[in-house]
């Protein structure tokens, strides 16, 4: 996975402990963070379904050989795949009731044929993460390394209370930008399907 150091050193800094100069560097903080950072990104993408990271993929059909009980088609997942957002039976920016489901290992069972799955994935470039959600990985980084790092767990604590303020923010922010979106385009927003 790519890193973004700016992250890295966000998190480093909610820490209250040194900046690294890269990812390659020989360093406890460098190692921690490699070991954590994959982790902090795909929690923080699947905790909000930020709209830099949908897409919208006609599934491919497992063979017919498969048959699952209650289910008459199988897909295969993408590998980038995070979390369902809706099946539906045709490409369309377009509200329409999600399909149900299931997702078994990396399999979607759905009975609706030749189906679209708009998702969330993890394969989106640093480069293009939005200021808000930088900084929610950046507290969800500096959390998961800060008792490793400091040792100080009423300071991890504290830092895991200003990720959910700034997870709630960025939330309110996704929804109030969907539906000023409904508002203008006079239809509802597959977003507001929130868990």
């Amino acid at each position: 996975m790519e890193y973004d150091i700016n992250i890295c050193n966000m998190a480093l800094s909610h820490c209250n402990t040194r900046p690294i100069m890269n990812m390659n560097e020989i360093s406890f903080e460098a190692d921690v963070i490699s070991s954590w950072y994959k982790h902090s990104v795909e929690k923080v993408i699947a905790d909000i379904p930020w709209k830099f990271a949908r897409k919208m993929i006609r599934l491919v059909k497992v063979t017919d050989d498969l048959e699952i009980p209650g289910w008459e088609n199988t897909y295969k997942l993408p590998s980038d795949f995070v979390k369902v957002m809706a099946i539906q039976t045709e490409r369309s920016d377009e509200y329409t009731i999600p399909e149900n489901y299931e997702i078994m290992g990396d399999l979607i069972c759905s009975n609706v044929g030749g189906a679209y799955m708009t998702y969330i994935c993890n394969s989106v470039e640093p480069g293009k993460y939005p200021v808000e959600f930088k900084t929610c990985v950046s507290l969800a980084l500096a959390h998961n390394i800060c008792g490793l790092i400091t040792g100080s767990n009423s300071l991890a604590n504290n830092i895991l209370g200003l990720y959910a303020e700034e997870l709630r923010k960025a939330r309110f922010n996704n929804v109030v930008k969907e539906v000023k979106k409904a508002t203008k385009d006079k239809r509802y927003p597959m977003s507001m399907n929130y868990p």
